[in-house]
């Protein structure tokens, strides 16, 4: 929506698109990288243990800097809410998380010899698929150690785009084509993630809850209630859609 927003705003700074196949599957990678990357870069971040103390500790910092609490306690809080509800409670288990991590090896493979020839996924410009591309390959695998790590060795081209796009202004861009061939990079769409999202529209269709509950912190005023008394929802069906966005 604030994309399809600024677009209305800018249009002479498009990321649309015009064939509408084209479109698609920008639209079809900004979805992967947003709804199904993520859980790979949520897996890397709370699986590996130094990683997992890093950042566990950015928040105790950030987040609970003003409790009056020893930051030891604040730091194994916050490790132990983010990995119950990051990787139990998503499903990244014993038996499912050498699986999930061989995700971001198989994204990295996929968009490096794309990315090594080119600027941007579909060529000279970024589109949808760039950025919904960006949020986990930044916030997550370009930032926490051990992806960083991976990504440095593996997919060099894959860090410079991420730089690139971080310090790209459109604006700056408007001489270049719009990108008018498929690019490999499509096929990074794999089987798992779109079998997810066939399975969430079948239970959206049969009237079933969310296929993820909504959480919800509730703060209580204690250090235990404020930091792990992580309550999740009663799942609710899904709401019809909307006929017309609000505005913004």
């Amino acid at each position: 929506m604030i994309i399809e927003y600024l677009e209305k705003l800018y249009a002479h700074n498009t990321v649309t698109l015009t064939d509408p196949f084209m479109q698609f599957m920008a639209q079809l990678l900004e979805d992967f990288g947003d709804e199904w990357v993520k859980r790979s870069s949520v897996c890397h971040r709370w699986s590996h243990l130094n990683d997992a103390r890093l950042v566990s500790a950015q928040l105790a910092d950030s987040v609970l800097g003003d409790l009056a609490v020893p930051n030891p306690l604040k730091r194994w809080a916050i490790l132990r809410r983010q990995r119950n509800l990051f990787l139990k409670r998503a499903g990244c288990t014993s038996r499912t998380v050498q699986r999930l991590l061989s995700h971001y090896i198989q994204l990295l493979d996929a968009l490096e010899p794309v990315l090594a020839s080119q600027s941007f996924v579909f060529g000279q410009r970024p589109t949808l698929a760039d950025y919904g591309l960006f949020g986990p390959m930044f916030r997550h695998f370009f930032s926490d150690p051990t992806p960083a790590r991976i990504l440095k060795n593996r997919a060099p081209a894959v860090q410079e785009w991420i730089a690139r796009l971080w310090n790209c202004r459109l604006d700056e861009l408007n001489d270049k084509p719009m990108p008018v061939t498929m690019p490999a990079a499509s096929s990074v769409c794999g089987n798992a993630s779109m079998r997810f999202h066939q399975n969430v529209e079948v239970r959206w269709r049969n009237g079933c809850p969310r296929y993820f509950p909504c959480c919800s912190i509730r703060f209580r005023g204690s250090l235990r209630r404020r930091l792990l008394n992580c309550r999740w929802g009663r799942p609710t069906p899904f709401p019809s859609p909307p006929s017309k966005y609000p505005p913004i």
